[in-house]
């Protein structure tokens, strides 16, 4: 845990979402995101991983990479074991088209529901 000034990009944890599909999402990649949270930055690592099929979805059945974020544990945005994914499409848009967060008392899934087309290109709509 980091307190004090923030150094270089950082993010809350909804903005973080859309700097990592900045990113290049190589399978096999690794990196650190600076998220900050309740007034503490927190070094956060994140994983790209190869997914074998494609993801049914609202654009159809596409290509997608998952990114593992290291969101819980000591010393983490999110105190205690879980799991954070998001699939990503592997084309130029990087639709996040789903989000897992998995703990021992639930688990929450987060759908790509809509994309409104009369907004500017790459602008996806979340509901």
């Amino acid at each position: 845990v980091v307190s004090g000034a923030i150094e270089g990009p950082t993010q809350d944890i909804v903005s973080a979402v859309y700097f990592l599909r900045t990113l290049p999402l190589t399978p096999g990649n690794s990196f650190e995101l600076a998220i900050s949270d309740s007034g503490r930055v927190y070094r956060v690592p994140c994983r790209v991983v190869a997914e074998k099929k494609r993801m049914k979805s609202l654009v159809g059945r596409v290509p997608v990479v998952r990114l593992d974020v290291e969101l819980f544990g000591e010393g983490r945005p999110i105190q205690g074991k879980g799991k954070m994914s998001i699939w990503v499409t592997t084309d130029e848009r990087r639709l996040p088209l789903k989000a897992r967060l998995s703990h021992d008392l639930a688990q929450l899934d987060i759908t790509l529901k809509s994309i409104r087309h009369d907004l500017p290109a790459q602008t996806a709509e979340v509901r």
